[in-house]
C-alpha cells in the first residue's frame, strides 16, 4: 500500500516594546513517501525529506524607515531509499535509479537584514541575506522599488538573487507522489531583474475595481545542476552506480519573458482573473545552446469565481501552455552486453539534438462548487466539491522509449511511448474551525 503525507508542527512568538517588534519561530516539517517494507525482498519505498527552522528576528514599527534583523538556523535530512524495478517509473523520474539507500544532512546559519523606506508615494526594500553552510559562505542581496505616477498607474522594477541548496533529476511531473529532493555541497543560484507597470481602472457603482500588470523579466543561472550520470544508462550497460550518485554538472542558463495579469470584478459579484505569459529559457550545455526543460513559450491561466444559489459559490480554472521541450530517440541500434551477462544483445539508444522537439500542448480544466455557514459556538463550515481535469485530457507529459520499443517487441503491455499527465479526479473535503 503506497502511503505519503506532509507533517507540519510550529510556534511562533511576537511581542511589541518601545517602537520595536521582537519575534521568534520555531517549526519541523516532515513529507514522506512509503511503499512495502525495506526490510523485505521485492519492491519497495522509502523516503522522508525533513526540514526543521528555529529564527529570531526584530523588527521596528511603523515610520518611514523600518529597518529588521535577524538569524536563521536551519538543518535538513533527507532519506532516498527505493528497491523497484517498474514502480519508480509511475511515481518518479525516469532518471531515477531503481535501487538506492543514502541519508542526507545539511545544516545553514543565516543572518539577514532589510530596510524598508516609504514616501507619499515612493517604496524602497532593499536587503540582503548572509548564509554559511558546507564551508561556503554566500550573500543574496535583493532591491524593490515602487513609484505611483497618479492614482491609476504606478511603475515598479526588483532585482535579487537567490540561493538553493536542493535540486531534482528532473522537472517535476504533475500527479507525481513526491520528488526526491538532493543536497547541494555548493548552492545553485538565480539572478532575476524586473520592470513593471500597474493600472487600476474605474470602479463602477456596485463593481469593485479591476486592475492589469504588464511585468517584463530576464533572470540567469550561472550554475544550474544537470545530472552528470544517467543511471538508465548505467543499468543497461550493466555499471554500477558511482560511489557519490548523484553527482551534478554546473551548466548556465537564461530566461526572458513578459507576464500580463488582470483582475477585473464583474455585476452580480462574478470575479475574473486571467494570465498570459511568454517566455523563452535557454541553457548552454556540451558548448550548444538548446531549450531548457522549463521553456514553454506560451502559458495562460484563467480564474472565475462566481456566486451560485444560497451561499454556494462556483469556481473554475483553466490552464493551457505550450508543450516541454524534449530529446527525441532518432534509432535504436543492439550491441553486446557486459562482459559477464552472456551473449545477449542490449539495446542502445541514439538521440537527436537535445530539446529539439516539443510535446503537444497541456490544457487543463478544473470546477469546484463550495458553501459555507456558521456552526455552533461561532464554529465556521466550509464544504468542497470539485472535479480536477474536467474534461479528462490526456495531456502528454514525458515519452518514455524503452516502453515504447519494450511494447513495439511485444515484450510489454504497454499501451505506447507516451506518459500521461492525471485523468478527472473528482474530490470532497470538509472543512472545520473554530
Amino acid at each position: 500500500e503506497l502511503r505519503w503525507g506532509e507533517h507540519l508542527v510550529g510556534a511562533t512568538w511576537s511581542a511589541s516594546a518601545a517602537g520595536w517588534r521582537p519575534s521568534a519561530r520555531v517549526s519541523r516539517n516532515v513529507a514522506s513517501a512509503t511503499l512495502g517494507r525495506r526490510a523485505a525482498e521485492g519492491e519497495w519505498i522509502d523516503v522522508e525529506q525533513t526540514v526543521e527552522e528555529a529564527e529570531l528576528a526584530v523588527e521596528r514599527g511603523a515610520g518611514r524607515l523600518v529597518p529588521s534583523i535577524g538569524v536563521q538556523l536551519q538543518r535538513r535530512h533527507h532519506r532516498n531509499a527505493w528497491q523497484s524495478g517498474q514502480i519508480v517509473n509511475p511515481f518518479f523520474s525516469p532518471r531515477t535509479p531503481g535501487a538506492f539507500d543514502i541519508d542526507s544532512s545539511l545544516q545553514t546559519v543565516a543572518a539577514f537584514g532589510a530596510l524598508a523606506a516609504r514616501s507619499e508615494r515612493t517604496r524602497l526594500d532593499v536587503g540582503v541575506r548572509l548564509t554559511t553552510a558546507a564551508g561556503g559562505r554566500y550573500a543574496a542581496p535583493r532591491i524593490h522599488v515602487s513609484r505611483e505616477l497618479s492614482h491609476r498607474w504606478s511603475v515598479s522594477a526588483a532585482g535579487e538573487r537567490r540561493i538553493q541548496f536542493t535540486t531534482i533529476l528532473d522537472e517535476p511531473e504533475p500527479g507525481s507522489i513526491i520528488q526526491p529532493l538532493y543536497l547541494l555541497d555548493r548552492p545553485r543560484r538565480a539572478d532575476a531583474v524586473a520592470l513593471g507597470i500597474q493600472h487600476r481602472t474605474v470602479t463602477e457603482p456596485g463593481v469593485g475595481g479591476g486592475s492589469f500588470e504588464l511585468t517584463a523579466f530576464a533572470r540567469r543561472f550561472p550554475d544550474r545542476p544537470l545530472l552528470q550520470d544517467d543511471p538508465l544508462s548505467l543499468a543497461l550497460a550493466g555499471q554500477p552506480l558511482p560511489e557519490r550518485f548523484p553527482r551534478f554538472r554546473r551548466v548556465r542558463g537564461y530566461a526572458t519573458g513578459a507576464t500580463l495579469a488582470v483582475i477585473q470584478p464583474l455585476p452580480a459579484g462574478w470575479l475574473v482573473q486571467g494570465g498570459y505569459t511568454f517566455q523563452r529559457a535557454v541553457e548552454r550545455f556540451d558548448g550548444t545552446t538548446s531549450a531548457s526543460a522549463w521553456d514553454a513559450p506560451h502559458s495562460l491561466s484563467l480564474y472565475v469565481n462566481a456566486p451560485l444559489w444560497g451561499k454556494w459559490t462556483l469556481t473554475t480554472t483553466s490552464q493551457l501552455r505550450s508543450g516541454a521541450a524534449a530529446t527525441p530517440v532518432v534509432l535504436r541500434v543492439f550491441a553486446p552486453g557486459p562482459p559477464l551477462g552472456g551473449d545477449d544483445l542490449v539495446s542502445r539508444y541514439v538521440y537527436g539534438a537535445r530539446n529539439s522537439v516539443r510535446l503537444p500542448g497541456y490544457a487543463r480544466v478544473d470546477a469546484g462548487a463550495r458553501r459555507q455557514w456558521t456552526g455552533v459556538r461561532g464554529s465556521e463550515w466550509s464544504l468542497s466539491l470539485q472535479v480536477i481535469n474536467v474534461f479528462a485530457r490526456e495531456n502528454v507529459m514525458m515519452y518514455d522509449w524503452r516502453s515504447y520499443y519494450c511494447w513495439r517487441a511485444g515484450e510489454c503491455s504497454s499501451p505506447g511511448a507516451a506518459r500521461r499527465g492525471i485523468p478527472i479526479v473528482p474530490t470532497a473535503s470538509l472543512e472545520i474551525r473554530w
